[in-house]
């Protein structure tokens, strides 16, 4: 989709630099609206269409939002899928991950993520 394609673009161009205040929120709200789209209905943790990940691919420019499950530090986190790494496993561009307050990037496998969060996955619109 175009949008995930703008997505990915300005995420690549802000690499190393600090989006908005460095929330991890603030990254995947720039990209979204710099990509030309919405978050429906103005909800702060949505960031388009769900999808159900057992039955859609997940495409590079899709929106990860996490909220912490148990004892870990609590708190929703936001990423945006990069690339495909094989398997379950993306890689993610975010800020505000290890008290970096720019994007950066790491490796996840989103079946153990969503074994230690609850994970939503969303096709921005």
């Amino acid at each position: 989709p175009f949008k995930n394609k703008r997505i990915v673009a300005f995420v690549t161009q802000h690499m190393g630099k600090k989006v908005g205040d460095g929330d991890c929120w603030d990254l995947g709200n720039a990209a979204l609206v710099n990509a030309g789209g919405n978050r429906p209905w103005g909800r702060t943790f949505v960031w388009g269409r769900r999808l159900d990940p057992a039955k859609e691919a997940i495409l590079p420019g899709d929106i990860v939002q996490t909220f912490t499950k148990g004892k870990e530090p609590a708190g929703p986190h936001t990423a945006v899928v990069l690339e495909l790494a094989g398997g379950s496993k993306v890689k993610f561009a975010e800020q505000n991950w290890n008290k970096n307050l720019f994007v950066t990037t790491r490796e996840a496998d989103l079946k153990t993520l969503g074994e230690k969060s609850t994970m939503y996955i969303y096709r921005p619109l």
